[in-house]
């Protein structure tokens, strides 16, 4: 009995010990498996950030661009509108210098002619003067021919009738 008492417990000391190391075993592939599948999930994670990553700096890299379009627009914009305003301004400048030289011109032709009226009034004034003083010495001279010729003839008379 002794025997096959000590075989027994020598048996289930042996069944005990192969089942912690199976036990053990276990632990250690299920630690293992555990273990790569973490390991797994972290490679998906890190995969799935990355990807998000990737796609936020593409999203990003494409709004800075539709910015910087949007920006150059707004510059070409800007300098297009100065420019024509620019070009405005010095037509309005060359306009309102054109007025005033014509204004300036208009102001002078207007005292020319005025000018003018007033010699041409003046020259007509002086030729009826002229004409009026020649009327007069013609008048005189006729006048003073007839003085004469009668005093001629007064005096031929005189000399004609004897005393």
């Amino acid at each position: 009995l002794r025997h096959g008492t000590e075989v027994l417990a020598q048996q289930l000391k042996q069944q005990s010990e192969y089942l912690v190391a199976m036990g053990d075993q276990q632990k250690r592939q299920q630690s293992l498996a555990i273990d790569q599948q973490i390991r797994q999930q972290e490679m998906v994670l890190a995969q799935q950030h990355n990807e998000q990553l990737l796609m936020l700096q593409q999203a990003a890299a494409q709004q800075k661009s539709a910015l910087e379009a949007q920006a150059n627009a707004l510059v070409l914009e800007y300098n297009q509108k100065k420019t024509r305003e620019e070009l405005l301004q010095r037509q309005y400048e060359w306009e309102r210098e054109h007025y005033e030289t014509q204004i300036k011109y208009n102001d002078e032709y207007n005292k020319l002619q005025a000018q003018q009226h007033a010699a041409a009034q003046q020259v007509t004034a002086q030729h009826a003067q002229l004409a009026r003083r020649a009327a007069a010495s013609e008048q005189q001279a006729h006048m003073a021919h007839q003085t004469s010729a009668n005093a001629l003839n007064t005096s031929t008379a005189t000399i004609a009738t004897p005393a």
